[in-house]
């Protein structure tokens, strides 16, 4: 029963002890002044905060040494491409020293804290590792044809299942570091939202101004009058003794009330007995003043062309 809890609590602070030393990589680098300015990149920078929230990781560490020439030769570097160095020297799975060798014999490529940024341009975030036929273990871009960059040389501490840290010669860069400042600064995490559509810009299409069209103002509908005739005025010339134009209805003349007495009568015999005393004689003045047959037509015309205007009057109205 004694050894069952001595073994239980022996787990427990095993376990605590790689907790511990999981969340406070700076504090196991610190044991090491050697490796204090990767440390202090680390540091400095939001990879410490990066490998922290991680469990299982295999820290390739360049010496104080190696890596300080390597900065004062390029200070051009901004904060930016120095912690992409850095996330270049950390692999993202644990390695103990047998299977650094183990998985490595046909060479071998591993994803580093690089490739998580979505700045490494194709394979500048894998690292491939091979063993030399001087059985030496090299580390250098993945790209095919490009040589190794760096030696491991030892394994300096690990933390079974968690965390390894191993010796480089040199320090390792990506090819693409410069060209890759353009890109982003940070991995999506989730898919982007895309922006909402905004339709273009276009000028409105301005109609031409027409100017309307008034209808004209309707007229109403006359009926045709009939045409006004001058008032037939009787000429006070007698109209001409020529016979009359034709009209379209030949006028009937009236009777004439004045008695047409032919020229060529002979006036009535006296009768043969004399007048009685109760009688008037008749007076003889008609005879002695015939009417003459000439008069007689011309008031007959004159009669028929006043009656044929009046007719066309009344027929155009």
């Amino acid at each position: 029963m004694k050894t069952q809890a001595v073994a239980l609590v022996g787990l427990l602070l095993l376990g605590t002890l790689s907790i511990t030393t999981a969340q406070n990589i700076s504090l196991v680098l610190a044991r090491y002044p050697e490796y204090s300015t990767f440390k202090s990149l680390m540091e400095s920078t939001a990879v410490l905060s990066e490998v922290q929230t991680r469990s299982s990781l295999t820290i390739l560490c360049p010496p104080n040494s190696v890596l300080d020439p390597f900065i004062a030769a390029r200070r051009s570097f901004s904060t930016q491409m120095l912690a992409d160095v850095i996330r270049y020297h950390v692999l993202l799975q644990y390695l103990d020293s047998a299977e650094l060798r183990t998985q490595t014999n046909n060479g071998g490529m591993f994803t580093t804290l690089y490739q998580t940024t979505g700045r490494a341009n194709e394979l500048d975030g894998f690292v491939n590792i091979t063993v030399t036929p001087s059985n030496a273990v090299a580390a250098g871009p993945s790209t095919a044809g490009t040589p190794p960059q760096a030696t491991i040389l030892e394994n300096i501490t690990q933390f079974p299942y968690n965390y390894s840290f191993f010796r480089v010669d040199a320090v390792m860069t990506p090819l693409g570091l410069a060209a890759a400042q353009l890109a982003p600064t940070t991995p999506p995490t989730v898919a982007p939202v895309p922006a909402p559509l905004v339709a273009p810009v276009v000028a409105p299409v301005v109609a031409p101004v027409v100017a309307p069209v008034t209808a004209p103002a309707s007229v109403p509908a006359v009926a045709p009058s009939a045409p006004v005739l001058a008032p037939v005025v009787p000429s006070p010339m007698a109209p001409p003794t020529a016979s009359p134009e034709p009209s379209l209805v030949t006028p009937t003349p009236a009777p004439s009330t004045t008695p047409v007495v032919s020229p060529a009568a002979s006036p009535p015999a006296p009768p043969t007995n004399g007048p009685s005393a109760d009688e008037t004689p008749a007076v003889a003045e008609p005879f002695t003043s015939p009417i003459n047959a000439n008069s007689a037509v011309s008031v007959n015309i004159d009669f028929v062309a006043a009656l044929a205007s009046l007719f066309v009057a009344a027929l155009l109205s």
